[in-house]
């Protein structure tokens, strides 16, 4: 659930950043009225029901944990997991890897021609 949550985080500050861009794009900044003066336009903000789901559903999934604040800590954190992954991913592959070079071993010895015994009737 760890995992999951760390790429969701990411994921919702991805959407985010990209929503602000997107409104950045597509509304105007400045509005000029009829006099020809020019009004600044404060962009429309990211949906706050949806920001509010977000915050519940964390709530009640990871209460003391804490959430990214904006897309450079989700990232990181996303790395951080990764990076952490890969080294247990090492260190297994690492083991099996010492492993089947003993198991090697053990074949090797064993190919010599050995006593055949018989059973009694």
């Amino acid at each position: 659930m760890d995992y999951f949550l760390t790429y969701f985080h990411r994921f919702y500050w991805m959407k985010r950043e990209q929503w602000h861009v997107n409104i950045a794009a597509t509304e105007p900044m400045a509005v000029i009225d009829e006099s020809g003066d020019t009004t600044a336009v404060e962009p429309p903000r990211f949906p706050a029901d949806i920001e509010a789901e977000y915050r519940e559903c964390m709530r009640h999934l990871r209460k003391s944990a804490p959430l990214p604040k904006d897309l450079t800590e989700a990232e990181k954190a996303v790395e951080q997991m990764e990076q952490q992954l890969k080294e247990k991913l090492l260190l297994a592959s690492g083991s099996a890897d010492e492993e089947e070079e003993e198991e090697d071993e053990r074949r090797v010895l064993d190919r010599g021609l050995h006593q055949i015994t018989e059973e009694e009737e």
